[in-house]
């Protein structure tokens, strides 16, 4: 995975809206460890990861300092009925195709990053379990 090279890079600045309306930026997330889940709708492996990432997410919620944060694909027409249907707790970007297959440089799904309080990628990971184990250590837990 050619992704596992930038770990040890700053995570590429960027200014995304969520399906909420919130505005999410490398400036805002300064000084929080942040999670990003890269998927899209029509990736069976990303779906199934659903329930696992969903309990982490609740596990850390209590915590101010840890911010879970999807980029997806597709566009919020598409993603709102799915959403419905099939829940994720972290906060969802839509309309993220050409930055995670540009600036990420994403070639598959689904992707995990894990981001100090620095900004800073610690970990790039290609599934839930492995995202787990290296979360717990970054966590401090």
């Amino acid at each position: 995975m050619q992704n596992l090279k930038k770990e040890g890079e700053p995570f590429p600045e960027f200014s995304f809206k969520d399906l909420n309306g919130n505005l999410i930026t490398n400036e805002n997330l300064k000084g929080k460890i942040v999670v990003i889940k890269c998927w899209y709708i029509h990736c069976s492996a990303c779906i199934k990861e659903f329930p696992d990432v969903n309990q982490l997410a609740s596990k850390y919620k209590s915590r101010n300092d840890i911010v879970f944060l999807s980029l997806a694909e597709d566009s919020p027409e598409q993603l709102k009925p799915f959403l419905a249907r099939k829940p994720l707790s972290y906060a969802v970007v839509p309309n993220m195709k050409s930055y995670m297959n540009l600036t990420l440089q994403l070639n598959a799904f689904p992707t995990h990053f894990i981001i100090n309080e620095e900004g800073v990628i610690v970990k790039v990971l290609s599934d839930f379990k492995s995202l787990e184990v290296a979360f717990e250590k970054v966590s401090g837990e």
